[in-house]
């Protein structure tokens, strides 16, 4: 009885705090990429140095953007598989999909590579090179990141669900277990927190599938064009077809954004401008997708953190129990 005691009010200090760090390194960089970010900043700074050749400023700068590309890819593909699909057999399609997209963004970005050494002597080539790299990951490859983060935002929410209704499934197995010790007052007073604790573990799953249905209906269409639902054969789509302009919103700033403020690699003004506005009306539309998604799951945090309080009242309740008999 008191290991039952003493084990349920350590997990639940435990659940809150692991919680919440999970949630917050979801989207936190590593330090080869924060070096790589930092790296490209001051070769960005760079630019402005009037004793470097404009050709010798470009290059470096394009150098950093793909070793910052390539450090990015690096550390996506280990979260990726970090992730374990255990909230339904459809979003298998997805993990295929997004390991797919790195994989082809991981080939994509040495071919730019090798590019940029053979055609590193001339400005309008590095020009050229620069603008087509920057078409590419606003092409599709950005925006299937923001999915690859709110798959695994799903993730996370799924396997705390997981480990809170194990919780209480045992935590059901001790109550009946020892009922005869809290007397018939105590134990209903017990199963009535029980009762409420499960209510918010309940509500943590309907938001966590409200989450997952607003992924699937909105990343359905860019992963798989055309398709059915059920099909999920459809992984053909080159990164950069077709797809609207998308910067993602996980706390860093991305390469294009680093060149549009630094002016670096542009292609002409008056196309920039018009294409500028053209995206900005679609950004808010996808951007909402992941800012509810984001929202949903902290409530799915929120819930689970309220039934753990259960948890702990019911601790406290069994021990004034014990110590009256």
């Amino acid at each position: 009885m008191k290991k039952f005691l003493l084990f349920s009010t350590a997990i639940v200090s435990v659940w809150v705090v692991s919680a919440s760090l999970v949630f917050a390194q979801t989207l936190a960089q590593s330090e080869d990429l924060q070096k790589a970010e930092s790296e490209l900043d001051a070769s960005i700074a760079e630019l402005s140095n009037e004793e470097k050749s404009e050709l010798a400023k470009r290059v470096e700068t394009f150098q950093k953007i793909v070793l910052f590309t390539r450090a990015e890819i690096k550390e996506l593909s280990e979260k990726l598989e970090a992730v374990n699909i255990g909230f339904g057999d459809e979003f298998w399609d997805f993990y295929k999909a997004l390991a797919k997209h790195l994989n082809i963004a991981e080939q994509t970005v040495n071919d730019f590579d090798l590019r940029l050494i053979e055609h590193d002597s001339r400005l309008e080539d590095i020009k050229a090179l620069a603008s087509e790299f920057k078409d590419w990951r606003e092409g599709g490859y950005d925006l299937k990141n923001k999915a690859l983060f709110d798959l695994i935002l799903l993730d996370k929410s799924s396997s705390f669900i997981e480990l809170a209704e194990e919780r209480a499934g045992k935590i059901d197995k001790d109550l009946n277990k020892f009922k005869e010790n809290f007397g018939e007052l105590g134990s209903l007073q017990l199963r009535v927190l029980f009762a409420r604790a499960q209510l918010e573990i309940g509500q943590a799953g309907n938001l966590h599938e409200e989450a997952q249905n607003l992924f699937e209906e909105n990343y359905r269409e860019l992963f798989f064009p055309g398709e059915q639902a059920e099909s999920g054969e459809s992984l053909n789509a080159e990164e950069g077809e077709g797809l609207e302009s998308e910067e993602e919103d996980n706390g860093t700033s991305t390469p294009e954004e680093k060149l549009d403020d630094s002016e670096a690699i542009n292609e002409s003004e008056a196309d920039g401008e018009s294409s500028s506005n053209e995206e900005g009306e679609d950004l808010d539309a996808e951007l909402d997708v992941s800012v509810q998604i984001l929202g949903l799951v902290e409530q799915v945090r929120m819930r689970l953190a309220s039934g753990y309080q259960f948890f702990i009242d019911m601790s406290e309740l069994a021990k004034q129990l014990l110590s009256e008999e």
